[in-house]
């Protein structure tokens, strides 16, 4: 979200929401954060948490691996990795569907799930509408207005259209996005 860039004003913005967001959700009494584990909002989640827990050495973060197949991640990945007072790897074996069973797995394990979810179909649509399903607390720190950028919108009408010509009947695809929850 907010372009990646942590100087632009949007990810500043997307930055002081997701703290005051944890903040309050730690004075109501939350004090153990799960993340995805995602490039994006998973690890600015996560490194939010991080911070927190400076400050209240109680707070836990549990960093939620969709799998471990042996990848080579970045350094920031694994100083999240290392931060983390627990990891749960779900699976040795690569399947994209792990990525949605990741996401099952953050909302079944949640009492409330903060993302930034801005009505672009995919993998935090999915999670956002698994979690309404369960009745569980939804906070979602993009502005209300986003409907996501107009290239992006194309670029998701072009891949269907191509993927319909070259998909056979019966396959599936699974596109993954990045959800945080508590």
């Amino acid at each position: 979200p907010g372009g990646g860039s942590a100087d632009t004003m949007e990810m500043q913005r997307i930055t002081r929401d997701l703290d005051n967001e944890i903040a309050n959700s730690y004075a109501e009494g939350f004090d153990t954060y799960m993340v995805g584990m995602a490039e994006g909002f998973d690890m600015l989640a996560a490194e939010r948490v991080l911070e927190l827990k400076k400050q209240h050495p109680e707070v836990k973060l549990i960093a939620v691996e969709p799998l471990d197949d042996g990848r080579i991640h970045s350094e920031r990945y694994n100083t999240i990795l290392n931060a983390a007072d627990r990891v749960e790897t779900l699976s040795r074996d690569f399947n994209m569907g792990r990525y949605y069973q990741r996401n099952q797995y953050l909302v079944d394990n949640c009492s409330k799930l903060i993302c930034y979810y801005d009505g672009i179909a995919g993998g935090t649509e999915y999670t956002v509408e698994y979690a309404r399903k369960q009745d569980k607390r939804i906070v979602n720190i993009a502005p209300k207005e986003e409907k996501g950028p107009k290239m992006i919108d194309n670029i998701n009408i072009l891949l269907r259209d191509d993927l319909n010509r070259t998909i056979r009947p019966g396959s599936s695809v699974n596109i993954t996005a990045s959800c945080f929850s508590i």
